[in-house]
C-alpha cells in the first residue's frame, strides 16, 4: 500500500468515526430531548386532572365522567387503591390495561420500554378519592411514536452518512495530494541527483511555513552541505595527490641519478641522499597533518582538560623564541587562565601560528591574552607584508598557500591554518584574521570559557 492510499483511508476513517460520533451523539441527544418533551407535556395534563378534581366544580361532578373528559386518546387514568386494586380504569385502549397496578403514596414519574406493549410514559401522584380513602391516581399513555420518529431519523443519518462518504474520499485524496506532492518532488529530485550527480535543489514556496517546507528546507540545506563537502574532498585529493606526486618524483629523480652516477661520482650520492631525506621529511609531514585533519574532521581525537593557557603559552612562546632567535612579546590581563581544552590541539595551534608569524616577518611578535567571563582571547600579531582582502577569504583552505614559491621555500604545506581553524572549531571556537597590506596580520583565537 503506498504512502498516498495509507493517508487517504486514514483521513477517511478518521472522517467517518468522527462522522459516527457527531451523528450518534444527534440521535441520542434528539431522543433524549423527544422523550423529556412528553414526559413534561403528560405530567402538564397530569397537573390538569389533579387540578380538575381538586376544584369545587369538579367535586360535585361523578369522578369517572371527568376522568373520561381528561382520558388521553392513547392512554389511560386508573384510580388505585392502597391493595393494588383499580377502583376506576377509563381508557380508549384496553391493551393497557394489561400493565399492573400499583399503589403508590408519592409522585412518580417514569417512562417504560416494554418489549411486548412497547414505550410508554407512567404519572403517579396520591389523591383523596371521593369516599375518603387515599388513592394512587395513575396516567399512562403511549409515546411509540418516539421511536417511529427516531426510527426515520436513524434511517436518514445513515444514508446522509452514505452520502458523505464521498466527499469524505474526495478530502481524503485532497489531503494526500497536499501531503504527497512535495514528498514525491523530493523523491524526484533525490533521484536524479544520485542517477546524474547533479545537485539540484528543491523549489520552496516562502509564504509558507509547514513542517513539509522544512523539511524542503533541511533538503536544500543538507544537500548543499553534501555538495560543498564533496567539493572540498574533491578539492582536497586533488591537491594531496599534487602534494605527494612532488616529493616523491624528487625522490626517484635522485635515486635514478645514483643508479647512474652513483658509482662514478660519490659527491652525488651525498646531495641524492640530502634531497632524498628532505622530501621524506615533507612527505611525512604532509601525511600527518592529513591524518589530524581527517581525525578532526571525524569529531574524533580531543581529551578535554583543566589547563592554566597562560602558562601553556608562556611555554610555547618561550620554545619558539629560543629554538628560532625571535623576540614575542608576552601581555595578557590576568596571572592564570582555567580553560577546559586540549592542551596538545590548542599547543599545536599557538605553535602553528607562532611558526607563521615568525616566518613571513622579521620584527617583533606580538601575544596577546584576555580573559572575559564567558570566553578567553588569544591575539597574534606580526608586523610583516599583510594579506589582502583576497587571500584572507581563502587562507583557511586546505593547501591554500598565499605566496606558493615562498612556502616552498620555508616548508610550508598549506595545511597549517586550515588544521588550526578545524582544532578552535572542534571546541566551539572562532579563529579570525584581521589584516591589511603592508602593516602585519593579526590572527585571532575566541575559546568559551
Amino acid at each position: 500500500m503506498t504512502l498516498r492510499q495509507k493517508i487517504t483511508l486514514t483521513a477517511m476513517l478518521i472522517m467517518l468515526i468522527f462522522l459516527i460520533i457527531v451523528f450518534g451523539s444527534i440521535y441520542f441527544s434528539f431522543q433524549y430531548v423527544t422523550i423529556e418533551q412528553e414526559m413534561e407535556r403528560i405530567e402538564s395534563q397530569s397537573s390538569v386532572i389533579r387540578e380538575a378534581l381538586a376544584s369545587e366544580a369538579g367535586q360535585e361532578v361523578d369522578a369517572s365522567q371527568l376522568l373520561r373528559a381528561y382520558v388521553p386518546t392513547n392512554g389511560m387514568i386508573r384510580v388505585i387503591d392502597e391493595d393494588n386494586n383499580a377502583l376506576q380504569t377509563v381508557t380508549r385502549d384496553q391493551a393497557l390495561t394489561s400493565i399492573g397496578a400499583i399503589y403508590s403514596t408519592g409522585e412518580h414519574l417514569e417512562q417504560v420500554n416494554d418489549s411486548e406493549l412497547g414505550r410508554y410514559a407512567r404519572l403517579t401522584f396520591p389523591l383523596i378519592w371521593t369516599d375518603g380513602q387515599v388513592v394512587t391516581l395513575e396516567v399512562i399513555e403511549w409515546i411509540d411514536q418516539v421511536d417511529e420518529t427516531m426510527a426515520t431519523l436513524f434511517y436518514v443519518l445513515i444514508i446522509a452518512l452514505f452520502i458523505m462518504i464521498i466527499p469524505v474520499w474526495l478530502a481524503g485524496k485532497g489531503i494526500s495530494h497536499i501531503v504527497i506532492k512535495p514528498i514525491n518532488r523530493l523523491n524526484q529530485v533525490m533521484e536524479a541527483n544520485q542517477t546524474d550527480g547533479e545537485w539540484e535543489l528543491i523549489e520552496i514556496d516562502t509564504r509558507a511555513h509547514d513542517e513539509l517546507t522544512q523539511l524542503g528546507a533541511t533538503y536544500n540545506e543538507m544537500n548543499q552541505r553534501i555538495k560543498d563537502n564533496f567539493s572540498k574532498q574533491e578539492q582536497f585529493v586533488s591537491n594531496a595527490s599534487h602534494e605527494l606526486k612532488t616529493p616523491i618524483a624528487i625522490i626517484k629523480s635522485y635515486a635514478q641519478l645514483i643508479q647512474r652516477q652513483g658509482k662514478e661520482n660519490p659527491e652525488v650520492i651525498e646531495e641524492s641522499v640530502e634531497a632524498i631525506d628532505f622530501e621524506t621529511n615533507r612527505m611525512t609531514q604532509l601525511i600527518q597533518q592529513m591524518l589530524t585533519l581527517a581525525t578532526l574532521d571525524r569529531g574524533n581525537g580531543l581529551t578535554y582538560q583543566t589547563i592554566d593557557l597562560v602558562r601553556l603559552s608562556r611555554d610555547t612562546i618561550r620554545t619558539i623564541s629560543s629554538t628560532f632567535d625571535r623576540e614575542i612579546h608576552f601581555d595578557s590581563n590576568v596571572e592564570r587562565a582555567e580553560v577546559s581544552i586540549d592542551p596538545e590541539k590548542i599547543n599545536q595551534v599557538l605553535y602553528i601560528l607562532l611558526d607563521n608569524a615568525r616566518k613571513y616577518s622579521t620584527e617583533l611578535i606580538e601575544f596577546k591574552i584576555r580573559l572575559a567571563e564567558d570566553h578567553v582571547t588569544i591575539e597574534v600579531t606580526d608586523h610583516g607584508e599583510g594579506i589582502n582582502q583576497a587571500d584572507q577569504e581563502k587562507i583557511f583552505d586546505r593547501f591554500y598557500r598565499v605566496d606558493k614559491a615562498r612556502s616552498r621555500e620555508t616548508g610550508g604545506t598549506g595545511l597549517g591554518l586550515s588544521i588550526a581553524k578545524s582544532i578552535i572549531n572542534a571546541h566551539d571556537g572562532r579563529l579570525t584574521l584581521s589584516s591589511n597590506p603592508g602593516e602585519g596580520s593579526t590572527f585571532s583565537i575566541i575559546i568559551p570559557n
